[in-house]
């Protein structure tokens, strides 16, 4: 599953609705996972412009990691566990069940000047009899990152391990 767009939180509801039945949410590190997100300050976290590089991302070691180097992002939204009863009143991502490891995470700064050291930024675990891989954009499926020298290589290295990965059902 992969999220992102610049089209605001509307679009972030329509994810949740498949996500938070798995036990993560996409959520805005301004809003938390608004109910009404018309009076969300940001509409989408994270924005830069094409070939910025991941700067300050963590990439840890898993089956599906195996191999990259770097991952781009563009208009991004963190993942964070689900059910989280403090995400509606604010901006706190609560921890992720033990059935899920983090695979890549990102630090933030708010507009209300708030740190968040480390953001989910990709994650995978498994659910039921089946297993989950989870981005917090969509360009892992563009055509321009996947043909982009820089990030080209490590997008095609994502999709053949996680493909494999998912296949591999415990």
């Amino acid at each position: 599953m992969t999220q992102g767009y610049a089209d605001g939180l509307k679009v972030i509801q329509n994810f949740n609705t498949l996500a938070q039945p798995l036990g993560f949410a996409f959520f805005s590190p301004d809003c938390g996972i608004p109910a009404n997100p018309t009076t969300c300050f940001e509409s989408v976290a994270f924005q830069d412009a094409y070939g910025t590089p991941y700067n300050g991302a963590v990439i840890k070691a898993h089956a599906v990691t195996t191999g990259m180097s770097n991952l781009y992002l563009n208009g991004w939204w963190p993942i964070t566990g689900y059910p989280a009863a403090n995400i509606a009143s604010g901006p706190n991502p609560v921890a992720l069940g033990s059935n899920y490891t983090v695979l890549a995470t990102k630090s933030y700064t708010n507009h209300k000047s708030v740190v968040f050291p480390a953001l989910n930024a990709m994650v995978a675990g498994t659910v039921g009899g089946g297993r989950v891989v989870a981005i917090g954009d969509e360009w892992v499926t563009s055509d321009p990152s996947l043909s982009d020298t820089t990030y080209g290589p490590s997008a095609a290295v994502f999709w053949n391990n996680a493909l494999k990965w998912l296949g591999q059902c415990p």
